[in-house]
């Protein structure tokens, strides 16, 4: 992988300076992407969050400014990045994929579950990789666009936009996973002089069942993807990594307050869809990726009237075997009688296994995905009357 970089922004070219997962970027490396000179004994001083800048011109109200953020981020800004040390570097790869990009990543130590993903040069959740690519790939350069909700740090919001999505709407509350967005949209260079002709729009923002505001919490401090708005699933995660047994509930209460994030905003996507016009326009959404930690049912209710607008094409999620039945089959239930089909389930890597069985009923599938028929990653597909 070679990278050469500009004063002000990130460019690539091909030029001298191979970054491996032994050299991370910081500032001492290069200069525009966020990082922050590393002092192993000085922590920054922690002051609250920068307020999501707008970028001038921009036709979308509540984009995240990725230059505005880094520049953040730079000065210290964003508390997040500074509650840990190794925050400040930023590790970069070029993807083996099939259209390869640059994905910036945070520390291994910090983000274990996406470290070998760094190594590989590739997502460990394969097959839903391969269900976004191929979905856009058969767009030919036609309008569609990426919904994903619990963006983490980019990795599918990323591949659809290389697999030529027109526009991806990535919403993700940890100001940690946006800066590393930010700095893979700037490597891949697109951040464009006229955000309105940004491929990628970050939305720093919670997606909920009413628009308002909530805490955000940390679920597992070795999983940046791990962060909730679920209160009660952050206190049965809570649990310290030096500590040893289980822990009460009075001592999962007064870790959890530790934990908050702060008040995040909420946003509905039948809101965002309305704001947006979409109802009126009618564009095609090619994919839909939805991963929450567990607020799955709260996204779906607010998405009630976009799914039954038949605009989604295409939509995957997991349904964990510990998700209590009764929100899987609200949720089911909304999917189904809002006019899609189960088309395929899968283990972690995603979905792939086609659904064989004919339904005829609503209740059959939910019946049958409650009882564990399927594996925990469906994919629902439009019905096609």
């Amino acid at each position: 992988m070679y990278l050469c970089f500009s004063m002000l922004l990130v460019r690539l070219a091909n030029c001298p300076g191979e970054v491996t997962e032994e050299q991370p970027l910081s500032k001492s490396r290069i200069v525009g992407l966020g990082g922050k000179d590393a002092h192993p004994q000085t922590k920054s001083k922690t002051v609250p969050p920068p307020t999501p800048a707008l970028a001038l011109g921009t036709t979308e109200p509540d984009a995240l400014d990725c230059k505005a953020l880094l520049n953040d981020f730079r000065a210290g800004k964003v508390e997040e990045m500074n509650r840990v040390e190794g925050y400040e570097q930023s590790y970069v790869t070029r993807t083996n994929t099939d259209k390869p990009f640059y994905w910036a990543t945070h520390k291994g130590v910090l983000d274990k579950v996406r470290s070998s993903s760094f190594a590989a040069g590739h997502y460990y959740e394969n097959e839903l990789t391969k269900r976004i690519a191929e979905t856009f790939d058969a767009k030919n350069g036609k309008e569609s666009i990426m919904l994903d909700v619990g963006g983490n740090i980019g990795w599918f919001s990323l591949v659809a936009a290389a697999h030529g999505a027109t526009k991806v709407y990535t919403f993700e509350p940890n100001p940690a996973n946006l800066v590393r967005i930010c700095e893979s949209l700037m490597l891949n260079d697109w951040v464009r002089d006229d955000p309105s002709k940004n491929i990628g729009v970050l939305i720093a923002k919670g997606v909920s069942n009413s628009v308002g505001t909530q805490e955000l919490y940390r679920a597992d401090e070795s999983n940046p993807g791990s962060y909730t708005f679920d209160k009660e699933k952050a206190r049965d995660m809570a649990m310290p990594s030096d500590h040893e047994g289980d822990m009460t509930q009075e001592q999962k209460s007064k870790h959890l307050e530790t934990a908050v994030v702060g008040k995040i905003d909420l946003v509905t996507l039948d809101s965002f869809a309305e704001s947006h016009g979409w109802f009126e326009s009618r564009p095609s959404i090619g994919f839909f990726k939805l991963d929450v930690e567990g607020f799955e049912p709260k996204v779906i209710q607010g998405a009630k009237r976009l799914l039954e607008s038949r605009l989604v094409e295409v939509l995957a999620m997991e349904l964990k075997r510990k998700m209590p039945k009764r929100d899987k089959a609200m949720i089911v239930n909304a999917i189904c009688n809002a006019g899609y089909d189960l088309h395929m389930d899968g283990r972690y890597a995603g979905p792939h296994k086609l659904v064989t069985k004919k339904y005829t009923k609503c209740e059959e599938v939910v019946d049958d995905i409650i009882n564990n028929m399927y594996h925990e990653n469906l994919m629902f597909r439009l019905r096609q009357d």
